[in-house]
């Protein structure tokens, strides 16, 4: 439900595109660069069928602890500080199906 800047394997410092999906392959790498407007909890989860339904979800909670400064030390407008990963603890079986 967020759109973000995706900069794909290598080192262009430039995102490819602004999207809210992507498809990695094996090994395949990239960078999402984004912010959240509202505190809250965001789920993000994988749509490959095998994975989700081993439980290959997490969410990324965002707190509003504060306005994040910006480069002149002010309030930056509408960006939250303090975001944070949540993720289920998953055993190896659960990942891999042994």
């Amino acid at each position: 439900g967020n759109l973000y800047y995706y900069y794909p394997t290598g080192t262009d410092r430039v995102p490819s595109f602004y999207t809210d999906m992507i498809t990695l392959s094996q090994t395949e790498r990239g960078i999402m660069e984004f912010t959240y407007e509202h505190p809250g909890k965001f789920l993000f989860h994988a749509h490959k069928v095998e994975f989700s339904e081993k439980g290959w979800v997490g969410m990324f909670l965002v707190r509003d602890d504060g306005a994040a400064a910006d480069d002149d030390g002010d309030a930056a407008d509408g960006i939250l500080n303090n975001s944070s990963i949540e993720s289920p603890q998953l055993s190896e079986s659960d990942m891999y199906g042994t």
